[in-house]
């Protein structure tokens, strides 16, 4: 079974003096397991950017789209997981939220046997998105540097 899972790197700097944005760079790894069909994560850019909202304190809420296919006629079901959640603001960890889907998700949930709703010729497919939910961040008078990171996970399931 090939597994592959999409780790998504968030870096943040908070302050009062400029304007705030936040790029995401996106990677995927693959790891594989034994012998499998073809499945895999597809991100279109491998950078998205956050913005800073000063009415709310937060960074607004941010949609990555990403689609999961398969070139594989052996599986049409899948499962998906946020295996992975690490923030933090200097030295204090924060707390994102995530919807997968525009459903709530927390890590260690797996949305078990998910098929695949289109097809394009060679690959089946389906669109998905993870929104990131930003906790309360107060500016202060200096920068601060904030570090993050998600991983998905994708399974065929045979």
């Amino acid at each position: 079974m090939k597994f592959f899972y999409t780790v998504i790197l968030l870096m943040l700097s908070v302050s009062s003096v400029r304007a705030l944005e936040v790029d995401l760079p996106i990677k995927t790894y693959i790891v594989k397991s034994g012998s499998s069909g073809n499945i895999e994560i597809e991100i279109d850019k491998d950078t998205y950017n956050a913005k800073y909202d000063e009415s709310t304190s937060k960074f607004k809420d941010l949609k990555v789209p990403f689609k999961v296919k398969t070139s594989s006629s052996y599986f049409s079901l899948y499962n998906l997981s946020l295996i992975q959640s690490s923030s933090k603001c200097e030295s204090d960890f924060i707390n994102l939220n995530f919807k997968l889907d525009e459903r709530d998700i927390n890590v260690g949930d797996v949305v078990k046997k998910i098929s695949f709703d289109s097809h394009d010729g060679s690959y089946s497919f389906k669109n998905h998105s993870l929104s990131f939910i930003f906790p309360i961040i107060l500016q202060k008078e200096k920068s601060i540097h904030c570090t993050g990171s998600a991983s998905v996970f994708v399974e065929a399931v045979i």
